[in-house]
């Protein structure tokens, strides 16, 4: 079966590939360091990703997940390294969510997911988000 569950999350053992690669790459360019910048986000396999998307008339949607205080504080890009993503996102028609995040450690009780009881919240707030950055969307491409 392809599917195994760890403590109430289901993971598709297949579908791990592309996260490594994903981090693999990022290690190689050392874009894991906070004050990193990726000079050519065409050449990640994020791009091919948003590319594949695409091609299939997908719409690549992107947000920051809530995370804990420590997740937070270890990382944190600079805002060198958000413009630069931005405007590469911008330029290919990927939607990017400002959610807001912040919960209590104790949200998390494995310290990685959201508790149940907290993800009508984030769903709202992701739906929100969404919603203000199609809007934002309409009105750039707006003649």
């Amino acid at each position: 079966m392809p599917w195994r569950s760890d403590h109430s999350v289901r993971l598709n053992i297949k579908s791990t590939t592309i996260p490594y690669q994903i981090l693999e790459q990022m290690r190689a360019t050392d874009a894991l360091r906070p004050d990193s910048l990726i000079s050519d986000w065409d050449r990640t396999v994020f791009a091919d990703l948003v590319r594949l998307m695409q091609r299939h008339g997908g719409r690549v949607v992107v947000f920051n997940v809530p995370l804990t205080s420590w997740h937070r504080l270890t990382d944190r890009p600079t805002p060198e390294k958000m413009q630069s993503f931005h405007r590469w996102a911008r330029q290919h028609d990927v939607l990017v969510l400002d959610v807001p995040t912040d919960y209590p450690d104790e949200a998390f009780p494995d310290l990685v997911h959201l508790a149940d009881a907290c993800a009508p919240d984030f769903t709202r707030k992701l739906a929100e988000g969404y919603q203000e950055a199609a809007d934002v969307a309409r009105v750039r491409s707006a003649p």
